[in-house]
């Protein structure tokens, strides 16, 4: 870190200390500009279509990687980081949900920002503006931090801090503060390829390269349509998100504790069965301000049927024939693809009785695309 008058050095070592104080990492400062490469990199992977529905990339394409798209006149973005693994890797019982760690607590937006919020008056005390951003914002916090020296970007895609791994919030602050800069770190992935590896769709396509119509996260998130039909059998469990890259990552064990206790939580026992029993007001009593709120219920729904449906149990059919009489379209076609899984006797005779009343295509076509496979005992 160079440059930067005593004034300035005076507040970033008060926000610092701020900062700290509430189980943040950092500041990491960059330039509130495109980071090096960011821009180029952001403009290849859109081309080749790697954000599938999310079209707000696209739509705001390189003002992603610049700050002063979106404030205008910062001069600096500060990078903050906060842990949430509480320890509990995600279910791999075929009969309970696997929900990604992050999203076991409170909605990691409101608490960091909120945070992030708190440190503004010391800026403002010195005379000095300053903007909290989360990932809600339009700015690319990973390729800021990157550039920042916060971490580095790991071949799954996730920022890795030093010797602490990738289980992070990350946020930040833009202000037109003139801080000393800090250099990026190096890269300590070196020949390890285990995220890679281990990746259930195969979504990292190269190092750094994540194509999200694959990514079981975007499946179970972004995506709200249909789940593709090739990718529904890899999702396993998984009803929320997917820890797999970082579970193997050398890095991320042992686990780091959590920055707050408001991300703690333990939804590790989960039963699907509960989740496909959920109404609208359960759910949103449930999963309000929670990462979970996200995906809405008839999302969560069409994930849990196609887990239901993964599972294979015969002790599944009664809710996925509950799933196949859903007011939504969306549940009931994939509530009828976890019945062809099933595939018994039992499970077919569901999917004859929904075809002759069933009125949407895209749920007949799936009925009678099961009934086109040949029975299981």
């Amino acid at each position: 870190m160079v440059g930067g008058s005593e004034h300035d050095l005076e507040l970033l070592e008060e926000v610092r200390r701020a900062a700290a104080t509430m189980g943040l990492t950092g500041p990491a400062v960059a330039l509130a500009e495109d980071p090096p490469g960011a821009g180029l990199a952001l403009d290849t992977w859109l081309a080749a279509g790697h954000h599938g529905e999310m079209s707000y990339m696209a739509r705001l394409g390189r003002r992603r990687a610049d700050p002063r798209s979106w404030a205008t006149w910062s001069r600096r973005v500060a990078l903050f980081a906060q842990g949430y693994n509480h320890g509990s890797p995600c279910a791999t019982t075929p009969s309970r949900a696997a929900i990604s760690r992050y999203a076991r607590g409170r909605d990691y937006h409101e608490v960091l920002k909120e945070k992030l919020s708190r440190l503004i008056p010391i800026f403002e005390k010195a005379g000095y503006r300053a903007l909290p951003f989360v990932d809600s914002s339009p700015l690319m916090e990973k390729a800021l931090a990157a550039a920042g020296g916060l971490g580095w970007i790991g071949k799954n895609g996730n920022l890795l801090l030093p010797g602490a791994g990738s289980l992070f919030f990350l946020g930040g602050l833009a202000t037109d503060a003139e801080w000393p800069l800090d250099s990026p770190v190096e890269d300590e992935c070196g020949p390890c390829s285990m995220c890679i590896t281990a990746c259930p769709t195969a979504a990292i396509v190269a190092p750094g390269i994540i194509d999200a119509r694959r990514c079981i996260s975007y499946l179970t998130i972004e995506l709200k349509g249909a789940i593709p039909l090739d990718l529904r059998p890899l999702m396993g469990n998984r009803v929320f998100g997917c820890d797999d890259c970082q579970d193997v990552c050398p890095l991320n064990a042992p686990p780091q504790p959590a920055g707050d206790t408001a991300y703690s939580g333990d939804q590790t026992h989960t039963d699907l069965l509960d989740l496909a029993a959920l109404d609208a007001e359960s759910f949103r009593r449930r999963y309000r301000h929670t990462p979970v709120w996200r995906t809405r219920w008839r999302g969560l729904l069409r994930n849990v049927m196609v887990a239901l449906g993964n599972w294979g149990s015969p002790t599944a059919r009664d809710a996925l024939a509950g799933g196949l009489e859903h007011a939504e379209p969306l549940v009931r076609e994939h509530a009828a693809w976890g019945l062809g899984r099933i595939g018994d006797t039992a499970s077919r005779a569901l999917l004859t009785r929904r075809l002759p009343v069933e009125t949407h295509a895209a749920v007949r076509e799936e009925i009678r695309r099961c009934l086109a496979e040949p029975a299981r005992p």
